[in-house]
C-alpha cells in the first residue's frame, strides 16, 4: 500500500491556499471599493438630508443600504438607514407646522425628539423649532389637550424656556382643564409639576390648596373602589 508523503500533502493544499488567498484578496478589494462608494453616496445623501430634500437623500441612502458588503466600514449603512427614517419623520412634523397646526406641530416635533438620536442634526432642528414655536405663540393658542399632555416634559427636558411668562398660567389652565374633565390624577400631576418648577411663584399657595383637595378626592376614589 502506497503512503502519501508530507510533501504530497503540502502540495495538495497549495491550490486550496492559493484559492483562499485569491478570494480574500478579491473580498478586500471589493470592500475597499465599496467603502469609497458608500462614503461618496452617504455624503451626497447627508447633504440632501440636511436641507430636508428627503427624496434625493433617500436615493443616495438606498444605494448605501442596498450595497452588498462583508463589513460596514465607516458605519455608512447604519447612518444612511437612520437618516433616511429621520428625514421623512421630520417632514411629517414640518407639514403640521406649515399647515398652521401649532399644538400638533409642537407635539410632532416632541415625538420626533423622543424617537431619534439626540446627536442628530434634525433633532437639534426640531428642538429649536419647538422653542421658537412656543416663544412666538399667543398663550391662548397653547391652551389645548395636546400641549397639556406634554407640558411637563417640554419644561423638564428644556425644550421650552422655563422663564417664559406664558408657562405658569398654562400649567394652571391644564390643571383646571383636567379637573373639569374628571382627570384628577392628571390634574394632580400638572400641579405637582408646577410646584417642582416654580417653587417661589406667587400662585404656589393657591396651587398647594387645590392640589391638597385633589389628593383627598383621589384617596376617596381609591377607597370607594376598594370597598
Amino acid at each position: 500500500m502506497s503512503r502519501i508523503s508530507p510533501t504530497d500533502n503540502r502540495q495538495s493544499r497549495r491550490p486550496c491556499l492559493k484559492i483562499l488567498c485569491l478570494l480574500l484578496s478579491m473580498a478586500t478589494v471589493y470592500s475597499g471599493a465599496g467603502f469609497y462608494l458608500d462614503r461618496n453616496n452617504y455624503k451626497k445623501g447627508h447633504a440632501a438630508y440636511k436641507t430636508l430634500d428627503c427624496s434625493v437623500a433617500a436615493n443616495y441612502f438606498d444605494s448605501v443600504i442596498n450595497q452588498w458588503r462583508l463589513i460596514d466600514f465607516g458605519g455608512y449603512a447604519s447612518l444612511a438607514y437612520q437618516e433616511k427614517a429621520e428625514c421623512f419623520d421630520f417632514k411629517k412634523a414640518l407639514a403640521q407646522q406649515k399647515s398652521g397646526n401649532l399644538s400638533q406641530a409642537i407635539f410632532a416635533y416632541k415625538t420626533f425628539v423622543d424617537n431619534h438620536d439626540t446627536n442628530s442634526v434634525l433633532v437639534k432642528n426640531a428642538r429649536d423649532r419647538i422653542k421658537s414655536l412656543f416663544e412666538n405663540s399667543e398663550a391662548t393658542a397653547l391652551e389645548n389637550p395636546e400641549i397639556c399632555n406634554i407640558i411637563i416634559e417640554l419644561n423638564q427636558e428644556k425644550l421650552i424656556p422655563k422663564t417664559d411668562p406664558k408657562l405658569p398660567p398654562l400649567y394652571i389652565y391644564c390643571g383646571e382643564n383636567y379637573t373639569v374633565n374628571g382627570s384628577n390624577h392628571q390634574a394632580a400631576r400638572i400641579y405637582e409639576g408646577f410646584l417642582d418648577q416654580y417653587p417661589n411663584h406667587a400662585l404656589v399657595p393657591q396651587v398647594k390648596t387645590v392640589l391638597a383637595k385633589l389628593l383627598v378626592a383621589q384617596a376617596q376614589e381609591e377607597g370607594a373602589k376598594n370597598i
